[in-house]
């Protein structure tokens, strides 16, 4: 708090006992102060920068000022905060908001929005080439190595610009197009100054009427699961479903889940979500037959929350649920993002014996030592290596690979995208204990489980877990 007291006295001409200043005014303006500015790093907040845009967007001599917002995002902030504490994060928050001081001239504002996200504010940008230039100065110069209380730490960043009133001069208009085209530009791969054009504007206008839809989607019960069938190889007994999430939209159809899973991510739906579909997926489990469970996918950004690990043993309570009836899916970026929260919470559902899945291995950052380091039981083979683009003398070689060190570590192998009898043989004769795909079955919803089960029945394994590793019994 200290620093901020300072930068109030600097700021307002604070001069202590003796000062003409009533103490009544020096309160009120710390208060106000302290409201427009970020404790951590004493720029502008939120607040503070929003009121600025509006100041900055109001016409002076009856024409509209030119001027530019940039969003800047630090890519993979999170491992910073995951792996060396989160002082040492607030240590480089702290670095990086004197930088962007530092870089900044008297026609710029600064502001920390949250986060690891920062506000710029070009007050004089009618030449959009400079500021673009501006921007791309200060992107170069902060995407290196910076020391960080002895710690050499690689930063990496990304911009958003957009400009007015060339883009729009409603100041909640151009805001959202900043946030979108900072979106795009971390899409993109980041490390990158992406600038808002004519070309975005239907997707602007798309993202955000998305995104307002689907933050009441769940309210609205326009969200659903269906289930997949996951097949014994060996027996073609059905001994498990996947839970898929459905997307009904009143006027758009069923929409993708690439395409809203991504936005419910960005924006925090998705812990909501989330919670409903282990709750959903639970229920429905517990009226099927004994040998039988439901995988659930979980999200990166759910991992976060520590809450989860009570979230998945409270709902296997409600639902009246074994947790070896449940199996939760995971995906390799969970490692890099969210190292240590993944391992204590892998950890915790080994314990009260829910299985874990690692989804589409060997697509991703793939590491041996992953499999080694954290409890898992199961290895989903992707449907690129089962019908892909690939020779099937390469799909049949990777194949072999992971089956093989799946067995040896006593994990289960689950093949996805199987749609044909002669795939289903290919992997019943290297070794792939299960598989799921439209050979067996389209996703179902609840209601039509039970009749599918009367169709396709065959000898169960005894105990679900017994298909899911080792580890799981």
């Amino acid at each position: 708090m200290r620093p901020i007291l300072d930068k109030f006295r600097q700021r307002t001409g604070w001069r202590g006992v003796g000062s003409d200043i009533s103490g009544a005014k020096v309160a009120q303006d710390r208060l106000t102060y302290l409201a427009t500015t970020d404790i951590v790093t004493g720029l502008m907040n939120r607040s503070g920068f929003l009121d600025a845009v509006a100041w900055a967007c109001q016409p002076q001599a009856g024409a509209q000022p030119h001027i530019a917002i940039g969003f800047l995002d630090l890519d993979d902030f999170k491992i910073v905060n995951d792996t060396l504490g989160h002082q040492t994060g607030d240590m480089l928050l702290q670095h990086i908001a004197r930088h962007i001081e530092a870089a900044s001239d008297r026609n710029m504002r600064v502001a920390r929005l949250g986060g690891d996200e920062f506000g710029l504010l070009f007050l004089d940008a009618s030449d959009r080439e400079a500021v673009q230039a501006a921007a791309q100065r200060l992107l170069d110069s902060l995407c290196r190595r910076h020391a960080i209380d002895g710690a050499p730490i690689s930063v990496a960043a990304s911009i958003g610009l957009v400009f007015g009133p060339e883009d729009g001069a409603d100041v909640r208009n151009l805001l959202r197009k900043a946030d979108t085209v900072l979106y795009s530009a971390k899409a993109a791969g980041g490390g990158i100054v992406m600038v808002y054009d004519q070309a975005m504007h239907q997707a602007t206008e798309d993202r955000y009427r998305l995104r307002e839809d689907l933050a009441h989607a769940l309210e609205r019960n326009e969200l659903f699961l269906v289930y997949q069938p996951i097949v014994d190889v060996s027996t073609k007994a059905t001994v498990g479903f996947e839970a898929l999430l459905r997307w009904q939209h009143p006027e758009r159809g069923l929409v993708p889940p690439s395409t809203f899973i991504p936005v419910a991510e960005q924006y925090g739906f998705i812990r909501d979500i989330g919670a409903w579909i282990l709750g959903q997926a639970c229920r429905d489990a517990a009226a099927w037959p004994e040998h039988t469970f439901v995988s659930v996918n979980v999200s990166p950004v759910q991992i976060a929350d520590e809450d989860l690990p009570s979230l998945v043993a409270d709902t296997l309570g409600s639902a009246g649920l074994s947790p070896r009836r449940l199996e939760l899916e995971i995906t390799e970026n969970l490692f890099i993002r969210h190292e240590e929260q993944t391992l204590a919470f892998l950890k915790k559902m080994r314990e009260i014996g829910v299985s874990i899945a690692l989804d589409d291995f060997g697509t991703g950052f793939s590491s041996l030592g992953y499999l080694g380091r954290f409890p898992m039981n199961k290895l989903k083979i992707d449907r690129s290596f089962v019908s892909g683009p690939g020779t099937l003398a390469q799909r049949t070689a990777i194949v072999q690979a992971v089956i093989g060190m799946a067995r040896s570590l006593g994990m289960t192998t689950t093949a996805e995208g199987v749609e044909d009898e002669a795939s289903l043989a290919w992997l019943r004769l290297h070794g792939c204990m299960l598989a799921q795909g439209y050979h067996f079955a389209r996703p179902m919803r609840a209601l039509k489980v039970p009749a599918y089960l009367a169709r396709t029945y065959s000898k169960p394994t005894a105990d679900p877990a017994a298909t899911r590793g080792n580890e799981a019994a």
